[in-house]
């Protein structure tokens, strides 16, 4: 039979059904009789296709609301062919149809993104910002930064959240009528948010770059490519403010508004953000094989940045999802998966810059790991110098001096059983027990070694353990004459890791604990033994 035959047919059958329902005072013949005009047409070919019955509630029921892919074309259909005011009356239709039906649900999977993007990001950013101010006594401008992003990515998660209380991550036909505005507002304000946690989590990790790495060409590359994203990012938020005008006619659909492509900008949005990730990742690395530090530590820090390389991976995800709906008709559902990709996204980028304030925090949860990596080295290191006796300086002792070290507790000095031991001796093995955060120094301190190798015995120490060392019985009252022995050692040492100011900056602004009046004490006594020969 033609299909327009099945058509007049079904449209007969439901107008004699609707006659018949209205004389017994069923609720088929309102079902029927609220279908929008504008909607009949799609309607009655869905239903055709679907070979619907027409009998009884119970059967048209069952035909409609157990078949999600017929509810996905009706609701194309009346959201195409219907004024936003005759989809709402549709929608009631479908409500008062499908209201004791089993309705798919993802609500449980954005509330759980939405909070475990707030439990993890506020923490870190947090110790973050505490790590900072208890090394320096006080925030720099990534820091600054980096608690803006956190802000305004905790008003995201909080409003996705929301969201789903008012049923995002359901399918667009189980919403309730009155929700729609609401969530077309909120989802409205999410697109401004998303921008601006982006580029301020970028910015900040660009402005940690700018601290850490203080060569000429880095910085300039740093400040252009700084101006390059806030000039976007400017420019992206004011097109999604005006995406619309009026710009009410965004969630007031009874309004006909001008609007631009904003599926295309999403795309160009993306876009720019995976190349910007990208740049982020690789723009440290020659800087990084320039550090004058042990492999290890060279490994583990080319391993903490290449966790950026995750933020473009979920970059390209979220992308995928977008361009799979990007023109969809059931967007509280369809664009779930967008939204939890874009949280993991702004909370990677918001994470990896907290990484590198937050080490000597980390190196503290792991005492006992740190402590038996450092006595690995100080063996190592102390090897090729003589120790006799009790006074030779042990396991343990490393250990000990390690652990203080990570606590910044400060030693007592050492005693000697005899005059045998030399002190050079006793500082090497010292220093080379003690990790490199020990020798960083702030921005604003002074040099603590010279820059040419070392060179220059005489001015290599810091004053304070010279000036500790003069006053101790039988050395020198000129608290620059020390042995050349002595000299010698810690400058060996201390070159291990600190041959040069880019070095010794750049471990500063990784989170160590600078060169402090306490750090100061702690070495010189330290170093207040005998003078060696």
């Amino acid at each position: 039979m033609p299909s327009h035959i099945n058509r007049l047919v079904l449209v007969a059958s439901l107008w004699v059904v609707a006659c018949v329902n209205s004389a017994q005072g069923t609720s088929v013949s309102e079902i029927i009789s609220s279908i929008p005009k504008c909607a009949l047409p799609c309607v009655i070919q869905d239903l055709t296709e679907a070979k619907c019955s027409m009998t009884d509630v119970a059967s048209l029921s069952d035909c409609i609301c157990l078949d999600t892919k017929l509810l996905s074309g009706l609701s194309e259909c009346i959201q195409t062919s219907c004024v936003y005011s005759d989809q709402l009356i549709a929608s009631s239709a479908a409500d008062s149809l499908c209201t004791a039906y089993p309705k798919e649900s993802r609500v449980r999977d954005v509330q759980i993104a939405a909070i475990v993007t707030m439990a993890l990001a506020i923490p870190i950013v947090l110790a973050r910002c505490a790590a900072r101010l208890q090394i320096t006594k006080k925030l720099w401008l990534d820091d600054w930064t980096a608690l803006l992003g956190l802000v305004l990515l905790t008003a995201l998660a909080a409003m996705e959240y929301i969201s789903s209380r008012m049923g995002f991550g359901k399918h667009y036909w189980n919403i309730s009528a009155s929700n729609g505005p609401v969530l077309l507002q909120l989802f409205y304000a999410a697109q401004i948010l998303y921008i601006t946690v982006q580029l301020s989590a970028k910015v900040s990790i660009a402005l940690l770059f700018f601290r850490l790495f203080p060569a000429r060409w880095m910085r300039l590359t740093l400040k252009i490519f700084t101006a390059f994203m806030i000039g976007h990012g400017l420019i992206f938020v004011m097109v999604v403010i005006f995406q619309c005008w009026p710009i009410y006619s965004i969630w007031d659909k009874t309004v006909s508004g001008k609007c631009v492509d904003i599926t295309a900008v999403g795309y160009v949005g993306a876009a720019l953000s995976i190349v910007e990730d990208i740049f982020l990742v690789l723009l440290p690395i020659t800087e990084l094989r320039k550090l004058q530090v042990s492999q290890r530590q060279r490994v583990l820090l080319s391993l903490m940045f290449a966790i950026g390389s995750f933020a473009a991976v979920t970059s390209m995800i979220r992308l995928k999802y977008m361009v799979m709906f990007a023109y969809t008709f059931d967007a509280t559902w369809d664009n779930v998966d967008v939204i939890i990709w874009s949280l993991i996204e702004l909370f990677t980028a918001v994470f990896l810059g907290s990484l590198p304030p937050l080490r000597p925090w980390l190196i503290r949860l792991v005492p006992k790991v740190y402590v038996t990596w450092t006595k690995t080295r100080t063996n190592k290191s102390t090897s090729g110098f003589p120790q006799s006796g009790h006074n030779a300086t042990t396991d343990k002792d490393a250990e000990s001096k390690s652990t203080a070290a990570i606590y910044d507790e400060p030693s007592a000095a050492p005693v000697y059983g005899d005059r045998k031991t030399s002190s050079s001796s006793y500082a090497m093995s010292t220093i080379s027990s003690m990790r490199s955060a020990d020798w960083n120094i702030t921005p604003e301190s002074p040099p603590l070694l010279p820059t040419s190798k070392f060179q220059n015995p005489t001015v290599a120490i810091p004053q304070s353990v010279r000036t500790h060392w003069s006053g101790q019985p039988g050395n020198p009252t000129n608290p620059n004459v020390l042995t050349r022995s002595t000299s010698h050692h810690l400058n060996r040492v201390a070159s291990q890791d600190l041959e040069s100011n880019h070095s010794r900056d750049t471990w500063s602004n990784l989170g160590g604990e600078g060169w402090t009046q306490s750090a100061a004490d702690r070495l010189s006594s330290k170093f207040a033994g005998p003078r060696g020969h």
